[in-house]
C-alpha cells in the first residue's frame, strides 16, 4: 500500500463493517464473517505500515484486536459478559481501543515517496482526528452493546 489514496478507500470500508458486524450477522456466523474482516485489515494496515515505515508492522495487530475480543465475548455467553463488566476489563479494553486509534492514526502518515504539497499534510490532520473520534465511538458502542445483554 504505497498510495495513501488506494489505502484510505479500502481500510475504511473494511473498518466499518468489522465494527457494524454484530447488526448484521448474529450467532457464529459473526465470528466467521468477522474473522474474515480482520483478516483483511489487518493485512491492509500491515501492508500500509511496512512500506511507510512509520511504525513496526508488527503494531498492525492492535487495530483488529478489541473487535475481536468482543465478537468473542458476545458469542461466549454471559458468564463472560459477567467478566468483562469489572473495572479490570473495562479498562483493559479501553486502552486496546486507544492503542487501535494510535496505530490507525500512524497508518495514515505520509510515506517517505508520498510528499504533502504544503508544510502541513491536511490529510492526516483529518484522518487522525477522524481515527480518534470514530475509535471512541467504536469503543463506548461495544461497551453498551456487552452491557445490555
Amino acid at each position: 500500500m504505497r498510495n495513501r489514496f488506494t489505502y484510505i478507500c479500502s481500510i475504511l470500508p473494511a473498518v466499518f463493517l468489522l465494527n457494524n458486524l454484530p447488526g448484521f450477522f448474529h450467532g457464529y456466523w459473526s465470528l466467521i464473517v468477522a474473522g474474515a474482516l480482520a483478516l483483511l485489515v489487518w493485512v491492509l494496515v500491515w501492508l500500509r505500515l511496512y512500506s511507510t515505515g512509520s511504525l513496526r508492522p508488527e503494531f498492525a495487530i492492535l487495530t483488529i484486536v478489541p473487535q475481536m475480543a468482543i465478537y468473542s465475548l458476545l458469542n461466549a455467553g454471559t458468564e463472560a459478559i459477567n467478566y468483562f463488566n469489572t473495572t479490570v476489563y473495562q479498562y483493559i479494553y479501553t486502552l486496546l481501543w486507544i492503542a487501535a486509534a494510535f496505530v490507525g492514526i500512524r497508518s495514515m502518515k505520509a510515506g517517505v515517496r508520498e510528499k504533502p504539497k504544503g508544510k502541513k499534510d491536511s490529510v492526516y490532520v483529518m484522518m487522525s482526528i477522524l481515527t480518534a473520534v470514530y475509535c471512541f465511538f467504536c469503543c463506548a458502542s461495544f461497551y453498551a452493546l456487552i452491557t445490555n445483554k
